[in-house]
């Protein structure tokens, strides 16, 4: 039987509510169609040829394609523009109460921004800081 410890550490995995991800270079405006298409996603994960990877917050890209202009500025570029600069990610084997603790650390505006989950250095996918918080009331 597994000590409580290794379930809570092996519980981070399992509350990744999605893997998906785009190339960087996937312009914006195919961005916001997936993200129409799917409401559930707050964020998605860009993807590099070398491996790197950042995040991209639903907020963002509707901000910026809802300001006057905003789509003929913006629609075209690639989605790597949109990379929110420090995002938190964390290992899928983690604890949760300590991305919980590092999560609260950020600016009051990112609090709930999703977390990156990587596995073996590579992206994993991504896990909501509500879920995380929910969860850690259990």
């Amino acid at each position: 039987m597994a000590a409580p410890r290794d379930v809570a550490v092996r519980r981070i995995a399992e509350l990744i509510y999605t893997r998906r991800a785009v190339a960087g270079h996937v312009p914006v405006s195919s961005v916001a169609r997936l993200l129409e298409a799917e409401p559930t996603l707050d964020a998605l994960a860009t993807l590099e040829p070398d491996g790197s990877f950042g995040l991209v917050l639903r907020a963002r890209v509707t901000q910026e394609l809802g300001r006057q202009f905003g789509y003929a500025l913006f629609a075209r570029k690639p989605i790597r523009t949109f990379n929110e600069p420090r995002f938190l990610s964390c290992d899928a084997e983690a604890e949760p109460v300590k991305i919980i603790a590092e999560a609260t650390k950020r600016p009051e505006s990112a609090i709930y921004d999703d977390i990156a989950v990587t596995q073996h250095g590579q992206y994993h996918g991504l896990v909501s800081m509500r879920l995380l918080m929910a969860h850690g009331k259990d």
